[in-house]
């Protein structure tokens, strides 16, 4: 089975923001024929009451029902009277073979340290938010799971809170039911989901963040290089920070303070990387005169205004591989037919973005490719080394954003495609 857990907004506004909250816990049988596997009545569903999202330990009493349940039919399993084949009967085995859901409910679900902690990932041992945009894949170790499940008992069994506390603020780790399962291992069988990794969480940054294809976008330099000050910042952090601890509640001011710094001087050279409306109104147009099959869905006509809402998933995926690229590739990669000359600054930037942006554009096609191969996640997490090495060169304004666990989570999506296939046989969407 693979079990999904996440929450919707019931009153269905489609800006983002504070708003009620109700829950799903959906389990979906992965050995049924994917033409019936999503359908309702082939799907386990529980409803989590709102208004508001549960804390972790409201949560992990909803998602202990379920897990128990998968517990008997592991060991010994169900015994089936009689079956269309047998009329002695059959035992029926079922076991959660993938938690599948984004990549807060993830953490939480599994009682794992949250997404923004110093422990960045669930899979690997990769510790500290400045690991982010750590691109050595073949030196990541994955996490020793029986240390994992040591002490997840270890603060089950825990007679104090400060001795929860203490293995959790040290080991990352707290009780979580899947635990019950003796076979579950969070670094294989906890999935990040593509769906929003990659399509709502990367190509959603890229766009909006890093492009600034947003009409409410703050402007930045034409060629991206004159800023105020041009210096690695990275988030602060107590690890990575001076000797002094700042408060907590100053830490995002450091934050608006770096990337206020990285931002163009004003002049001549104050332009959006952009094109200010322009290119947006190009992108637009776009959108608008493009003849696409009938099997294509349509996106917002006015994509990057405030009118146009919360861009969904699937909307991203069509902007990513057909919208954008059609438009980006003229406005920065064509000159009367030829590439610009590397020797015009802003020319020569605009194409180098243009590389950039379709390297992610690239792993965004690839992960959704309807058959997998090896070859294929290879070159996936290729696309994904090159548009993550260069990120903070090409844009200096990211460097001192918050940090993007996403990034990091991005690369693991080339483990699970090796593990489980394309991505549409275990992503999101049909849940939602």
């Amino acid at each position: 089975f693979s079990m999904h857990v996440d929450f919707f907004n019931p009153n269905r506004i489609t800006q983002r923001g504070a708003h009620d909250s109700i829950g799903v816990i959906s389990c979906a049988n992965l050995a049924l024929d994917p033409s019936i596997r999503y359908q309702p009545e082939f799907i386990y569903a529980t409803i989590i009451p709102g208004p508001h999202e549960p804390t972790y330990n409201e949560l992990d009493h909803y998602v202990r029902r379920v897990i128990e349940q998968f517990v008997q039919t592991w060991r010994p399993g169900l015994h089936i009277s009689r079956t269309a084949d047998s009329a002695t009967g059959a035992i029926v085995e079922a076991a959660v073979l993938i938690s599948l859901n984004d990549l807060p409910a993830a953490r939480k679900v599994a009682g794992l340290q949250g997404h923004m902690s110093s422990l960045i990932c669930s899979v690997c041992d990769l510790h500290g938010k400045d690991r982010v945009f750590d691109t050595d894949c073949e030196h990541w170790t994955r996490r020793d799971v029986e240390e994992l499940r040591k002490w997840a008992w270890a603060y089950r069994d825990a007679k104090t809170l400060a001795k929860r506390q203490h293995i959790f603020s040290s080991y990352g780790v707290r009780w979580s039911s899947f635990w019950l399962l003796e076979y579950w291992d969070p670094t294989r069988m906890l999935v990040i989901d593509a769906m929003h990794c990659i399509l709502e969480g990367l190509v959603h940054y890229h766009c909006r963040h890093v492009l600034r294809l947003d009409a409410l976008a703050t402007k930045l330099s034409s060629d991206g290089l004159k800023v105020a000050f041009d210096w690695p910042w990275v988030p602060y952090s107590p690890e990575t920070g001076p000797c002094y601890s700042l408060d907590e509640k100053h830490i995002p001011g450091v934050t608006k303070i770096q990337e206020t710094l990285t931002l163009s001087l004003s002049g001549k050279k104050s332009l959006s990387l952009n094109g200010t409306a322009e290119t947006l109104a190009y992108i637009q147009k776009v959108i608008q005169e493009m003849k696409c099959p009938a099997h294509i869905p349509s996106v917002p006509k006015n994509y990057g205004e405030a009118k146009a809402g919360s861009i969904k998933a699937n909307e991203w995926q069509w902007l990513s591989t057909l919208y954008l690229p059609v438009a980006l590739v003229i406005l920065w990669g064509d000159n009367d037919g030829l590439p610009p000359p590397v020797d015009d600054p802003e020319a020569g930037y605009l194409l180098k973005a243009l590389d950039h942006t379709m390297a992610l554009f690239q792993a965004a096609m690839i992960a959704c490719r309807q058959v997998m191969t090896t070859d294929r996640a290879e070159a996936y997490r290729r696309q994904m080394g090159h548009w993550t090495q260069n990120l903070r060169s090409l844009f200096p304004h990211v460097r001192g954003g918050s940090s993007r666990p996403n990034i990091h989570a991005g690369f693991h999506i080339y483990d699970f495609l090796l593990l489980f296939g394309p991505v549409m046989s275990w992503w999101c969407f049909p849940f939602e």
